[in-house]
């Protein structure tokens, strides 16, 4: 995967998500990053450049779905392969059934699409718990997407 971005990418990802997300979306983004390094980089001998290009992923992984921002947009800003890996990421409700996205992310074989999307489960399973209890179908979903996604990465190459 080719990791190259312009310069400044991080505060510029993390501006961007500040600027454009609600605080709520923007607080569960600063999390998903906290999930996203204790699952897989921390302890990990991993290159920098792979550690920044997934941070910024999980900045902007609701940036394109919850915003007007475009994947062309973050093509321009970032990388062309950014806007692959935030497009994996964008959810659009109304037109895809959840497990379809699922297993488009998992299909892809693209890792930090697939790291990104079980830090964000993560954080879904445990902000809230009161709300998960008083829909157990929601925490079944989000459940089942993290065994598919876990096996998705497993099967990965590093």
């Amino acid at each position: 995967m080719n990791y190259e971005l312009k310069p400044w990418p991080t505060l510029t990802a993390s501006n961007l998500a500040k600027d454009l997300l609600p605080p709520v979306t923007f607080e569960h983004t600063v999390r998903v990053n906290y999930n996203l390094i204790r699952m897989f980089f921390d302890g990990k001998d991993c290159p920098l450049q792979e550690r920044t290009f997934s941070v910024i992923a999980a900045y902007l992984h609701d940036v394109v779905e919850d915003t007007k921002l475009s994947t062309n947009t973050v093509a321009e800003l970032f990388s062309d392969t950014m806007a692959e890996t935030v497009g994996l990421l964008t959810h659009d409700k109304k037109a895809e059934d959840y497990g379809v996205y699922i297993r488009r992310i998992g299909e892809s074989g693209n890792k930090v699409a697939i790291q990104v999307k079980l830090a964000d489960i993560q954080d879904n399973l445990t902000r809230d718990t009161d709300y998960l209890d008083k829909h157990p179908r929601l925490e079944t979903k989000y459940l089942l997407a993290q065994v598919y996604l876990e096996q998705c990465e497993a099967g990965l190459d590093d």
